[in-house]
């Protein structure tokens, strides 16, 4: 699955960082971005995901302190244990970088139980 996003004004669709316009030239933020995920079964039980994304606003829009660019990857493990109960495993990063700043990093992982019907 993928997807691909270009336009301004996209903080309601969530593209932009959630920046519509520029809070001082009152202009609407333009934007692109998109993700891509791949799913592989590697046996019957058990299955990985990878995925990665961007959303980047054009720094022509914006001003000391808003957000320039975030980018996303994760990958994760989900092994099924009975045929209506999963265990899954995640790393999720993302990076957050600011106009006139450094980029900030969040690392997170996950432990999951699932019950499907």
């Amino acid at each position: 699955m993928n997807e691909f996003f270009y336009g301004s004004n996209l903080d309601a669709f969530f593209g932009g960082i959630g920046q519509g316009a520029n809070p001082i030239s009152q202009q609407p933020i333009n934007a692109f971005g998109g993700w891509a995920s791949l799913n592989i079964d590697i046996t019957l039980n058990t299955q990985m995901n990878v995925g990665a994304g961007i959303d980047r606003p054009n720094k022509i829009n914006l001003v000391v302190g808003d957000r320039s660019q975030n980018i996303v990857s994760f990958s994760n493990l989900i092994f099924t244990v009975f045929e209506n109960y999963k265990i899954g495993l995640e790393y999720f990063l993302l990076k957050t970088s600011y106009v006139g700043d450094r980029t900030y990093q969040n690392h997170r992982g996950q432990f999951s139980f699932i019950y499907t019907f």
